[in-house]
């Protein structure tokens, strides 16, 4: 379950940091950037193994780079 929930928050940031990318607004565009550095702290205060916090960083910039070329 502790792995899911990994999968879902790195799912989540990548969601966030794509849609930063997409948006050239000036301040809104910074929510949700902000909304996925705090998902980024919340992981790395709950998940304090080295491969964990690891496994988000890469699965986030994978799920990023996927959103933004669906989108």
């Amino acid at each position: 379950m502790a792995k899911f929930k990994l999968f879902l928050f790195s799912v989540a940031a990548g969601i966030l940091m794509s849609i930063f990318v997409l948006l050239n607004t000036g301040v809104f565009r910074h929510f949700f950037s902000l909304g996925a550095v705090l998902i980024g702290i919340y992981v790395f205060k709950t998940y304090e193994g080295k491969w964990s916090r690891i496994s988000f960083i890469l699965l986030t910039i994978v799920f990023s780079f996927f959103f933004r070329r669906s989108m």
